[in-house]
């Protein structure tokens, strides 16, 4: 029993990495992806990160109301709404629906990693939250 808090924290890093790369190879290959489907230059593809971490400032001043009320189910419909709009942009580029999406997809992940943060303190015993928070 007492190597059970590893089990669930293993089980919570595997979860952020996934989600995690969904996350990261969309705003890393953004350049690439305005570039290839000729949405705009240089400023429509500088602000479309600015526009995504505006959206994860707000989520995470919005997280406390949110995990008040979701409780252990909140990140569960904003990894779904992440994901549904990485497929909205993969099926449908034009210079409305990618600004949209990136607020979705920056708000989404912010509510997600601030989830899995406080997730990981209740996972592990308190002399090893620490240790478990920086692993997250």
């Amino acid at each position: 029993m007492p190597q059970k808090w590893k089990r669930a924290l293993a089980r919570l890093s595997i979860q952020i990495l996934i989600v995690g790369v969904c996350y990261y190879e969309t705003v890393y290959m953004l350049s690439l992806y305005v570039t290839s489907a000729g949405l705009g230059a240089e400023a429509f593809t500088g602000t479309l990160p600015s526009v995504s971490t505006i959206a994860g400032a707000v989520a995470a001043l919005l997280f406390g109301v949110l995990y008040k009320r979701l409780r252990d189910s909140v990140y569960l419909p904003f990894v779904l709404v992440l994901g549904v709009a990485i497929l909205v942009m993969s099926f449908f580029p034009n210079r409305i629906a990618v600004p949209a999406c990136m607020v979705v997809i920056g708000f989404s992940w912010q509510i997600f990693y601030c989830y899995f943060y406080i997730r990981s303190a209740f996972v592990a015993p308190t002399s090893k939250q620490g240790m478990a928070v920086g692993v997250v």
